[in-house]
């Protein structure tokens, strides 16, 4: 019996898929979006001497094959110093196209810079102006006050708080709206104040009743206000239509977001899509060969092997970049290929796919088609698209050709159309997608509701008369 077990115990031991350090390295350069990838490239072209950037590139499939000659020529110099060069083993396919990094972003205006240019125009002492400075830069992101004035006249050496209240007030009455508050209550009565004939119940709601406007009590902040439901309505669209974040549309300083389309899908001139891969930046990385002579020609053993680790180390780099387009390239041509009608037509023609069927069609491992998607974009007819979006499963199993995404989207258009004073309840909005053959349960509806960040019917509902 104890023999019997020991095999059954060593025929139930699983396999392990152990990767080398090259290969999780270009795994992890396959799962970098562009701008982390840059960051990475200018990193190693610092530390790497043999490793340049050619400043005169342009592109063009000479160049390309140039660049992998280059990679070879690195290869043979070594090798003849009877040394075997291994550069980086792609974990996922063979490549032949060379990869352009991009380093494009845009930032919008710092909305400090803007306070402060507002301040540098008002009629006020420089003492006082310092302080409004300084009010500023106590500012979180949203453009809300962290500092009370008590901790300003103390962090400032001010004998007493009436000037810092004075700056901190000077700050509230510039743009934009609602800036330099402590609270959302504070933001959007500021807000008010600039408005003409508002109705008194509007400043209460927002001072006292947000937490009511929030569910939609409409009738319960009506019944307290002691007016009339329609009238709650209008003062709580008006609080609505506020702005809960000051800062909104300025830059705040905290990060740069960088969104850099990785290939574009768009029709050639026959009318046919195509894919292409996009180099917005068209510097080329390349070994340089002096380097290489050096390599070979010194009889310095400790430089002939750090000048070989070297170019060993830019060797891999380049390969896995190319790996990395490549790969990219070759799983958006499968995705074009069983999602046409969506890049024709939109959204609702969104079917159900898997990454495990696209990780077939290309010859891939799904962990590595998953690793390929995450944090990219393509660029499409209709603009810059999550490439990680267009996977989505079957609705249910009555719409097996519909995807949940255009299950969302139907939903988000009968809403929209719905009639606010009585909106459709979840059972309604079942019956509604099931004239348009699609069949799923109101528990479905309900989850994709809160998904989309839609309320619920009761919170929808407007009360005007």
């Amino acid at each position: 019996m104890e023999l019997s077990y020991q095999k059954i115990q060593a025929q139930s031991q699983k396999q392990k898929l152990i990767l080398s350090k090259q290969m999780r390295e270009s795994l992890k350069i396959l799962q970098m979006p562009l701008p982390e990838l840059q960051q990475k490239i200018e990193h190693e072209v610092l530390e790497n001497p043999v490793l340049e950037y050619d400043e005169s590139f342009n592109s063009s499939a000479d160049d390309i094959q140039n660049e992998s000659d280059n990679i070879e020529f690195a290869a043979i110099r070594l090798a003849s110093e009877g040394e075997k060069f291994q550069p980086c083993a792609s974990p996922f396919s063979s490549l032949s196209e060379m990869a352009y990094p991009s380093d494009v972003s845009w930032r919008a205006p710092d909305f400090r810079s803007f306070l402060i240019r507002q301040v540098g125009e008002l009629p006020i002492s420089p003492s006082l102006e310092k302080i409004c400075r300084y009010v500023i830069y106590c500012l979180d992101e949203r453009g809300y006050l962290t500092c009370s004035a008590g901790e300003i006249a103390n962090d400032l050496g001010l004998q007493s708080c009436k000037t810092a209240c004075e700056a901190i007030h000077i700050i509230q009455q510039m743009e934009p709206a609602g800036i330099g508050a402590y609270d959302l209550s504070e933001c959007l009565i500021l807000q008010l104040n600039r408005k003409k004939k508002i109705p008194k119940a509007t400043f209460v709601i927002a001072k006292q009743y947000l937490n009511l406007l929030a569910k939609n009590k409409i009738k319960t902040i009506a019944q307290i206000l002691g007016i009339s439901v329609a009238d709650a309505q209008k003062c709580c669209d008006i609080v609505r239509n506020l702005n809960p974040i000051p800062s909104r549309g300025y830059d705040t300083c905290t990060r740069e977001k960088f969104i850099i389309p990785e290939v574009q899908v768009s029709k050639n001139a026959e009318g046919v899509f195509c894919v292409k891969s996009l180099r917005p930046n068209r510097k080329k990385l390349y070994i340089n060969p002096y380097y290489l002579n050096l390599a070979k020609a010194t009889e310095n053993d400790e430089t002939r092997n750090y000048l070989r680790e070297k170019i060993r180390r830019a060797s891999s780099l380049i390969l896995e970049i190319t790996n990395r387009k490549t790969t990219i390239v070759r799983i958006v041509e499968s995705i074009l290929k069983r999602q046409l009608p969506y890049f024709e037509n939109g959204k609702a023609f969104l079917r159900p796919m898997s990454m495990k069927s696209i990780a077939s069609d290309v010859g891939l491992n799904e962990s590595t088609v998953s690793r390929a998607v995450q944090d990219k974009f393509i660029l499409c007819p209709f603009g810059l698209v999550n490439l990680k979006s267009l996977f989505s499963s079957a609705a249910s199993a009555h719409t097996a050709e519909i995807s949940s995404v255009t299950i969302k989207e139907k939903i988000k258009e009968i809403i929209q159309k719905e009639k606010k004073e009585k909106p459709f309840s979840d059972e309604q909005i079942v019956s509604l997608l099931c004239q348009s053959n699609m069949e799923i349960s109101r528990r479905t509806v309900a989850k994709y509701r809160e998904e989309l960040s839609i309320p619920s019917s009761s919170e929808r509902k407007s009360y005007y008369a």
